[in-house]
């Protein structure tokens, strides 16, 4: 991923990566995703995007374009495998809670962060993101960390089993490929098979339940609140650093 400023998704980067994997699935076994950016490995959404749209129209095609961008990254047959070289917030977590394995490096002078910290930006979580965190960090780290939207730093991240392995910026790229090399050591069907079933209740809720859920995430995004919170955000983040 090499897209400024700091990987921020929007529709463009969701197609972006549908294209790269339309290159690969069929003549790849398993992608690590990693960024090109400097201590940063995505930053989440892209907020001035974001705060363009107008309608509630344009923010449920937002979402539903995030919503198949996880959903395909998740459920890829691909092995995937998360080298997590800097920071990794909102969205930023989200990619590498999609992929199968997550590697991440320490950061040179701090610690490098990630989390699901959307309460504290302008909404609350998407219904696929919250459920993968369970399934990750447990139901009660789950429950007060989204509430809190706490960004953790890289050990506490290892700690909690939000990555699986923290090592050397040196070593990052090395250990992802070793992890990728155990992934491939097995039959790609039996692999995937097992991930989709360990994965089917996320996926099972979201072809029941998604169109409600996503009109309920959307209403919430399109509410005067939000938008005026996502504005405020975008001010912010526009004011040079001093």
């Amino acid at each position: 991923m090499a897209r400024s400023p700091g990987n921020a998704l929007d529709i463009s980067f969701f197609q972006e990566i549908h294209n790269a994997l339309n290159e690969v699935e069929n003549s790849c076994r398993g992608i690590i995703l990693t960024s090109d950016l400097p201590q940063i490995f995505s930053g989440g959404l892209n907020l001035k995007a974001v705060a363009q749209l107008s309608s509630v129209a344009e923010l449920d095609e937002f979402v539903r374009e995030m919503e198949k961008f996880w959903l395909r990254i998740y459920s890829s047959k691909l092995a995937t495998v998360a080298a997590i070289n800097g920071h990794a917030t909102a969205g930023g977590c989200a990619i590498a809670l999609a992929c199968d394995y997550r590697v991440m490096s320490k950061g040179d002078e701090k610690p490098y962060i990630i989390g699901l910290n959307e309460s504290r930006l302008v909404s609350f979580l998407n219904i696929l993101l919250l459920e993968a965190y369970k399934d990750t960090i447990g139901n009660r780290n789950a429950d007060l960390h989204v509430q809190l939207g706490t960004l953790f730093p890289e050990v506490v991240a290892a700690k909690l089993g939000l990555v699986d392995q923290l090592v050397s910026k040196e070593e990052l790229l090395t250990e992802a490929q070793k992890r990728m090399k155990e992934f491939l050591s097995v039959p790609d069907h039996s692999r995937h098979g097992c991930k989709l079933l360990f994965r089917r209740n996320i996926m099972n809720r979201y072809s029941q339940s998604g169109d409600k859920e996503r009109q309920q995430f959307v209403a919430t995004l399109a509410s005067p609140k939000t938008q005026k919170l996502i504005k405020e955000m975008v001010m912010k983040l526009s004011k040079p650093n001093k």
